[in-house]
């Protein structure tokens, strides 16, 4: 069994990934979407953080990346970097949203000093992509710390042609590497009976246009958060 069919059957067995068409869920950019994942329900299960673990080990073995420094996007990509930071032996650092609004006023935390990454080479760790937008604002702070982006991991990936355009247009362009992909996803959904065949209908119709599709459906996106 692949480690994509893998982290999909656990995801589905703690219910991290759901499917509803009609009410869709509002994704924090404000779109209404047929799917959502919650991957932090993915730390309960030992095995699932192993699979996870692991599967970043092997993604990075794979491209013949060697990274300097792990970089989890905050919140739900620090657990998971940190696993893979232990399982490599390397410094971690995590990214938020924002920089603090008190004390060092530090947007990454864990680098040790003001001069930053100095050079290295950084691995983004995230949960999910979706729109890319909270990881591309951590790799834009790793850049300015002086740090070099060699790519970002992720257990999970819509795969949105939009948001993959936006990595490749990076300087220098950021790799997408997920440990399951949509197409993984749904395969194995479909396998263990999980959905049927109208809802991969509908959920092949939305990804043919993800940013059009709930305003054709009646839900118009709202003010994101």
């Amino acid at each position: 069994m692949s480690r994509a069919e893998q982290i999909a059957r656990a995801a589905f067995k703690v219910g991290a990934v759901e499917f509803s068409v009609d009410p869709p869920f509002r994704w924090a950019s404000g779109y209404f979407m047929p799917m959502y994942n919650d991957n932090r329900r993915l730390l309960w299960e030992p095995e699932a953080r192993s699979i996870i673990r692991e599967g970043f080990v092997e993604l990075l073995k794979d491209r013949g990346l060697k990274p300097e420094v792990v970089a989890g996007v905050a919140t739900a990509g620090i657990p998971h970097g940190v696993l893979l930071a232990e399982a490599l032996s390397l410094p971690f650092t995590y990214v938020r949203a924002k920089a603090k609004g008190h004390g060092r006023g530090n947007q990454i935390e864990g680098l040790p000093g003001p001069a930053g990454y100095e050079g290295r080479s950084v691995i983004v760790v995230e949960d999910v992509i979706s729109t890319g937008r909270s990881v591309l604002q951590a790799i834009e702070a790793i850049k300015e710390a002086g740090g070099k982006v060699s790519g970002c991991l992720s257990i999970f990936n819509y795969g949105f042609s939009a948001t993959s355009e936006q990595f490749l247009n990076q300087d220098p362009p950021v790799d997408l590497l997920p440990i399951c992909a949509w197409e993984n996803l749904i395969k194995t959904a479909k396998e263990i009976g999980f959905i049927e065949n109208e809802m991969e209908s509908h959920l092949r119709q939305w990804r043919n246009d993800p940013f059009g599709w709930g305003e054709k459906m009646g839900f118009p996106p709202e003010q994101s958060d």
